[in-house]
């Protein structure tokens, strides 16, 4: 009786098997498909938030710094009160290194005129013409004797703070179908990597000199 039944079904049941293995083959398909879409999305998310993170402490770091400075404190205190002021652990964020610290971190304190903004200069690392609020400040940490209580009225105080932050989305595997030239460095904060897969955050915060 069983082998009858068996024989009645036939086809239909081999139909159902075939449409099994084809719903199975099409999911398998689907999921190569788009599991590595998802993957970067949540490695972009992960990496984004670290950025955002590190930016703003960096920031206020910077401000730190800037109001020390706009004070007239010594440039090396100023250090000193802004690299107390950033946490080891977001300097361990920033570059994925359980045994980094403030001490990888880079500060440098200026003076400016009040338009510096509008300084015009040539850059050294492109060549290009254009504006370098940089280019007219004055380092601390070169120039003896500078101090905001040294100044002309209506300069401000600068810090700003540098740390080497660490990808971790694989951009490279998307890079490698565009032409760098058109997502290179300067183009973008995502795509300003190096060979490391390692990119440059800037803190930056300026205020009037109290003199």
């Amino acid at each position: 009786m069983c082998g009858v039944a068996f024989h009645r079904c036939g086809s239909a049941c081999s139909g159902v098997l075939s449409g099994e293995s084809r719903d199975r083959g099409a999911v398998a398909v689907e999921f190569a498909l788009i599991f590595p879409v998802f993957l970067f999305m949540i490695l972009f998310m992960l990496d984004a938030g670290r950025y955002l993170t590190v930016q703003m402490a960096l920031n206020n770091a910077a401000e730190v710094g800037a109001r020390s400075v706009a004070e007239s404190t010594d440039a090396t205190v100023s250090t000193t009160q802004v690299l107390q002021s950033l946490p080891d652990s977001i300097v361990r964020l920033s570059t994925m290194d359980a045994g980094a610290g403030v001490t990888s971190v880079s500060t440098s304190q200026f003076v400016c005129p009040i338009n510096s903004e509008n300084f015009y200069a040539i850059d050294p690392n492109t060549g290009i013409y254009g504006p370098n609020p940089d280019g007219n400040c004055t380092d601390l940490g070169t120039a003896s004797g500078t101090s905001c209580s040294t100044v002309l009225a209506n300069y401000r105080a600068m810090a700003r703070v540098y740390v080497s932050f660490k990808w971790i989305t694989p951009i490279g595997l998307i890079i490698n179908l565009a032409n760098p030239q058109d997502v290179g460095p300067g183009n973008s904060i995502y795509f300003d990597r190096n060979a490391d897969d390692t990119t440059i955050i800037e803190g930056k915060a300026k205020l009037l000199c109290l003199n």
